[in-house]
C-alpha cells in the first residue's frame, strides 16, 4: 500500500492539517513545534494503535477525540 493522503484534525499539535504525498520520497520540512513529531505518533497510532503512542493520559485523551482520515491505495502485482 501506499500511503496518498492524510487529514488530521486535533491531534496533539495538529488541528485541521492536511498532508499530501507525491511519488517518491516525502520529506517535511517545517519549523520547531510545527508538529513534525506529533505526524509521526500520528501514524504510529493509526497503523499500530494507539498503545504505541507513548504519552501521557491527557495527550492520548485529546487524540481519541480526533477526527482522521488516511487515504491509501493499493500496489498492483506485476
Amino acid at each position: 500500500m501506499k500511503l496518498l493522503s492524510a487529514h488530521i484534525e486535533n491531534f496533539g499539535a495538529l488541528k485541521n492539517t492536511d498532508y499530501t504525498f507525491s511519488k517518491g520520497l516525502n520529506c517535511i520540512c517545517k519549523e520547531n513545534g510545527a508538529g513534525k513529531t506529533t505526524f509521526a505518533a500520528f501514524l504510529c497510532a493509526m497503523l499500530y494503535g494507539m498503545d504505541t503512542a507513548k504519552e501521557n493520559d491527557r495527550q492520548l485523551k485529546e487524540r481519541a477525540q480526533s477526527d482522521v482520515s488516511l487515504l491509501f491505495r493499493t500496489l498492483q502485482s506485476a
